[in-house]
């Protein structure tokens, strides 16, 4: 296991997080792109230390990532953790569902090995709109109460989600879907409106799962409609001498309202494409015209089992 230095980086790289799910989970869109061994993640973040990354995200439901990570981490490093609670997705909210989450966010803390971590998000936000879902933000509140969490919020997909939630609860902290492509929270104002209320914002699906990079000729009918739209972004990125990992990144990390932008790697090569890239000068075209709004596409919740042929 590599050794954590006592001092990290601390510029741009600083806001971006490092997710964990790939590590747990066969999450890319290339199913040949295999989950890193523990050697691996070990380098991973010892690196990611290095240079600067401090946001650890992860959760219950990332198959064994979580205690990946516990095996993989120094006791008394210094990476905030972000964890989440089940996704029940369910008509009703009852009090098996709150010991549910209690139980397992002790497991988490367990596996991770740590007698706390930074935020608590609820995975699937219309967990907390639903019936009964003031019980588990009361029971997110006690673990807040108790020190055992700093922050508690919700990841969300949807501007519903973030004015159901900002009209019900005091949230401090949202994870957001956010991209080149999908740039709805933005055009819509809820990102300022966030920030302005003091929420902490945490940008995930930099990459759309690896849709702005994989290749266009393979991709199923389920994104027939914007196979023109990525080629057309693809060559606007090539004429401003960027790559798409370099112009996802640098468009994130522009929008001040974003605290920190999680991204997920397989290997130390990917992590090590990803922060040269967010600390490259070269300016950033106008990408307003490759925005998506069809939730078919932008959700990856929505797309096909088999995303590449």
């Amino acid at each position: 296991m590599n050794t954590f230095p006592t001092t990290p980086r601390t510029d741009t790289t600083s806001r971006l997080g490092l997710g964990s799910a790939q590590f747990g989970l066969d999450y890319a869109i290339d199913k040949s792109e295999l989950r890193p061994n523990t050697g691996e993640i070990a380098r991973i973040l010892s690196q990611a230390y290095i240079e600067g990354i401090t946001v650890l995200d992860t959760a219950s439901r990332y198959g064994n990532a979580e205690e990946l990570l516990g095996q993989c981490l120094k006791p008394d490093h210094d990476y905030r953790i972000v964890t989440k609670t089940p996704s029940y997705q369910k008509d009703r909210i009852g009090p098996g569902d709150v010991e549910f989450l209690l139980s397992t966010f002790k497991k988490s803390l367990l596996l991770l090995n740590r007698p706390r971590v930074y935020a608590l998000l609820t995975h699937w936000a219309p967990d907390l709109l639903a019936p009964g879902g003031d019980r588990l933000f009361d029971a997110m509140l006690s673990l807040k109460d108790a020190g055992l969490v700093e922050k508690i919020g919700s990841s969300v997909y949807t501007a519903a989600h973030i004015d159901g939630l900002m009209a019900r609860f005091p949230i401090d902290i949202i994870q957001v879907p956010v991209n080149l492509l999908d740039q709805r929270l933005i055009a819509s104002g809820h990102l300022k409106e966030l920030k302005r209320q003091g929420v902490e914002l945490h940008a995930r699906s930099a990459f759309m799962k690896g849709l702005v990079f994989c290749d266009i000729d393979r991709l199923s009918d389920h994104f027939y409609s914007i196979k023109s739209l990525l080629r057309e972004f693809r060559g606007k990125i090539e004429r401003a001498g960027l790559n798409p990992i370099s112009a996802c990144i640098r468009y994130l990390l522009a929008l001040s309202e974003i605290d920190n932008v999680v991204v997920g790697v397989n290997n130390i090569s990917q992590l090590n494409g990803i922060l040269a890239a967010a600390n490259e000068t070269a300016e950033l075209p106008d990408f307003s015209e490759f925005a998506i709004d069809d939730p078919q596409i932008v959700n990856p919740n929505n797309w096909p089992k088999v995303i590449l042929s």
